[in-house]
């Protein structure tokens, strides 16, 4: 019988946006030390996938570490994997992005190690059945994807290894299917438990079994770093595989494929792994699906019928998540423009942004925060920005011009406004509110605030119990902690999205505290009721007129209203201009507050470099994380030292500032914590009008640069 062959893949990866003291935690705790074990083993073989972003950083800060790795690609003991250089996620891109991206790492490859890739790396082992076809032409020959996606295909876990063909319309691609049990035991169990489940699938008469995870999880998931290294063990590891070499050998994934024919022909469906399945389900699914699961493993079922459980699929996020599918649609419609685009110079430098707004871990969220990473989001905004910024240069002159569009693609159209220095988006479907403003001179979304709304884990916190903290490792996903108590009293959850000029009719009674917990009553029924519109484009400017007919209820009557509201945006200038007019069609007074909230983010909550400024006789400067109000005021900035810049909102009529932070809270690695996403800023103005009576004002929103 043939050696066993054990085929391990490490996958290091860092998001486009991390943090720079992230990269070199990560890099010091896990990417540099899991290398200097290796290199004392001749006899062990792996293969590699490091994402662009941390390639980049390794080549900024540490080159050193690129000499060591071509060394050991020298000495065949790494194969280098490709994949989308800013980690994509593949099934959601065109396939000229698909192809434009993997033809990069594989680039970058051949130039700094020599090799030509042949294997790539899945981002977060998302199968599509039509990837085979979308490869077609990268030199991409095989992959690898979880046990479980062949187990959706019928396959019991214990009848598979090696390697599977599969194709989509004659376009072959090789897959690897990753032992569950291999990725559960490694590196949280003894080696020994490695070498058993190597033993059993060597006793069935396979040659070769497949292991591939994370790198993090040797040294940044918590207490890795002193299992791993400290405590030794994967020096234990390594040492283990190679005193048993007499039965036991470590190819390379080429390697093995060049010396053994595919286990057999296989379909696999629409799957990742199993967590993220269940990540990708709507809310009040998730606790029903666990449940579920639960029942099954109580009734001893689960092990039976477990490949015919699964959650969603990875692409409803888009769903789950509207910010998601915004930034989503916005990257996929800038990428249809670069085509258009003559000069080969100027298209590379605009598609790089491109990719690297595409980078995937703000789409989505489970585990990790992702999504609910204010500044990861911030990251792909500004490389989409300044992909749109490349474009306007490339165009040249001055403008100022509207455009009817479905951004998001929901069948009902936006109006979006772009200028030289600011691009809008406008929601007539939703209120006439505005779903996002950029600043294009410091590539800045100002309205990057993702909405609070109900989690599947939430449940958790008010039934969390006290894990043990002694010397056991668990895996990350077995971790049940919060970073500090009463984050059960942040739960709150937003009846609207979170966009800017949403106009609220609310009682005189209210405040801060109230629109704060969502503990108000909404009296009108425009806040996210549809308007009619119309352009009125002129040199220089762009207008948009929205008008809507509804009511204000109070005291039992629901008193009609028409309001309109008008946005401008020149070209002479960084400011958005929005004129309301709002008239009592009933035959009663409306006496109550119009408050007009806009949800703003400059991501840090309490910094020095991060202010409300008040300028009043005595200028206040608040933080934040404050909830604070002002009264009679008509002019408050948004002060950021980071960029240099004060963004400043002024009213023609005297209001009432409201202001209170906007936090979420979410699931990490580390735990339940509390996060800022932004701000809600709320303009309140008083609002007594008589029978056929109008009030009109107007708020503009700017930026100037602060020296």
């Amino acid at each position: 019988m043939d050696k066993m062959n054990l085929i391990f893949v490490v996958h290091n990866h860092q998001p486009v946006g991390n943090f720079e003291h992230i990269f070199e935690m990560a890099y010091e705790r896990s990417y540099k030390p899991f290398i200097d074990v290796l290199e004392k083993f001749p006899k062990i073989k792996i293969g590699l996938h490091i994402s662009g972003p941390v390639y980049e950083w390794i080549m900024k800060y540490r080159p050193e570490f690129i000499e060591r790795l071509q060394s050991l690609c020298a000495e065949h003991r790494i194969e280098m994997l490709s994949g989308g250089f800013y980690e994509p996620m593949l099934a959601i891109l065109s396939q000229k992005d698909i192809q434009g991206q993997v033809k990069m790492m594989n680039d970058f490859i051949a130039d700094k190690f020599g090799q030509t890739p042949k294997g790539m790396w899945l981002t977060e082992r998302v199968w599509e059945p039509s990837l085979p076809l979308l490869l077609d032409g990268t030199g991409i020959e095989y992959t690898l994807v979880d046990d479980a996606h062949f187990t959706y295909a019928g396959k019991k876990r214990d009848e598979l290894g090696g390697y599977y063909i599969t194709d989509k319309a004659g376009k072959v691609l090789l897959v690897y299917p990753i032992s569950q049990r291999l990725r559960y035991a490694i590196p949280f169990a003894e080696p020994e438990e490695t070498l058993k489940i190597l033993r059993d699938a060597h006793n069935r008469g396979f040659s070769g079994i497949c292991y591939g995870d994370d790198g993090e999880k040797f040294g940044i998931w918590p207490k890795t770093f002193e299992w791993v290294y400290e405590k030794g063990w994967l020096y234990r590891f390594f040492e283990t595989i190679s005193s048993n070499d007499s039965w036991l050998n470590m190819a390379l994934p080429s390697e093995y494929i060049s010396k053994y024919a595919p286990t057999e022909r296989i379909y696999l469906p629409t799957a990742s792994y199993q967590e993220m399945m269940e990540w990708s389900l709507p809310a009040d699914s998730i606790p029903l699906y666990d449940e579920f699961i639960k029942y099954l493993k109580d009734s001893n079922l689960y092990d039976r019928y477990e490949p015919f459980v699964r959650g969603g699929i990875w692409l409803n996020f888009l769903s789950k998540y509207p910010e998601s599918n915004r930034i989503y649609r916005r990257v996929l419609k800038l990428s249809e423009r670069i085509d258009s685009i003559r000069s080969q110079k100027v298209r590379e430098e605009a598609k790089r942004h491109i990719y690297m707004a595409q980078c995937n871990c703000a789409y989505w969220h489970g585990l990790f925060g992702g999504l609910y990473l204010n500044y990861l989001r911030n990251a792909l905004y500004e490389n989409a920005i300044k992909a749109q910024r490349v474009i306007d240069e490339y165009r040249g002159g001055q403008w100022a011009v509207s455009e009817i569009v479905d951004t998001d693609d929901d069948m009902n159209n936006e109006i979006t406004l772009d200028s030289n220095d600011i691009y809008c988006i406008i929601k007539p479907s939703y209120g006439a509110a505005v779903e996002e403003i950029d600043f294009k001179d410091v590539a800045f979304c100002l309205t990057n605030v993702l909405t609070r709304r109900k989690e599947g884990y939430h449940s958790k916190l008010f039934a969390q119990h006290q894990h043990s903290d002694g010397g056991e490792v668990k895996s990350i996903h077995d971790i049940v902690r919060s970073k500090e108590s009463g984050l059960e009293n942040y739960l709150i959850y937003d009846r609207y999205q979170r966009l800017s000029f949403m106009d609220h009719f609310i009682s005189k009674d209210c405040d801060v505290n109230r629109m704060r917990s969502e503990g108000y009553t909404e009296l009108g029924s425009l806040v996210d009721a549809p308007y009619t519109y119309r352009r009125k484009d002129r040199r220089g400017a762009a207008y948009v007129e929205c008008e809507a007919e509804g009511v204000v209820r109070i005291g039992g009557e629901e008193l009609p209203i028409r309001m309109q509201k008008k946005f401008k945006l020149v070209s002479s200038r960084p400011e958005l201009s929005v004129s309301y007019k709002i008239k009592n069609c009933s035959k009663s007074e409306i006496n109550c507050y119009l408050a007009i909230e806009n949800n703003l983010s400059l991501l840090a909550a309490d910094s020095p470099d991060r202010l409300i400024v008040i300028p009043t006789e005595n200028v206040r400067y608040e933080r934040f994380k404050e909830v604070m109000t002002a009264i009679g005021i008509s002019k408050f900035y948004l002060y950021d030292g980071y960029l240099k810049r004060n963004f400043v909102i002024v009213s023609d009529k005297i209001f009432n500032l409201w202001h209170y932070p906007v936090e979420t809270v979410s699931q990490s690695e580390d735990g339940f914590e509390r996060t800022y996403q932004g701000s809600a800023f709320i303009l309140v103005y008083d609002l007594s009008l008589k029978p056929d009576e109008e009030f009109s004002f107007s708020i503009s929103l700017g930026e100037e640069e602060v020296k």
